[in-house]
């Protein structure tokens, strides 16, 4: 079953008009927008846009970074833009001393 997401009509070039309105944004304004058009390339199946998108965050912000990039990572695998969640696997490691 492949799950991957991808992009409807029209998608395309609506994430390069959302980019090219991103780049007039003031740069000051721009981290925000930055991450929301991040997670919507995720959502399309754009992988490489969404990445590129992250890198373009501030290099201070180890943690914004990480987190959108795990979180389009996340949606374009499984297509769900919702919380991750801890599946049980019915495998549990053997404490040691236990």
């Amino acid at each position: 079953m492949e799950v991957f997401a991808r992009p409807g009509e029209g998608e395309p070039a609506a994430l390069a008009e959302a980019y090219a309105t991103l780049r007039e944004t003031p740069g000051t304004q721009r981290e925000h927008p930055t991450a929301l058009l991040a997670v919507r390339a995720a959502g399309c199946g754009h992988l490489p846009a969404a990445l590129d998108l992250i890198a373009r965050l501030p290099e201070d912000d180890f943690n914004g970074r990480a987190s959108h990039a795990f979180r389009a990572l996340w949606i374009t695998v499984t297509g769900r833009r919702g919380a991750v969640v801890r599946v049980r696997t019915g495998y549990e490691p053997a404490l040691s001393g236990r």
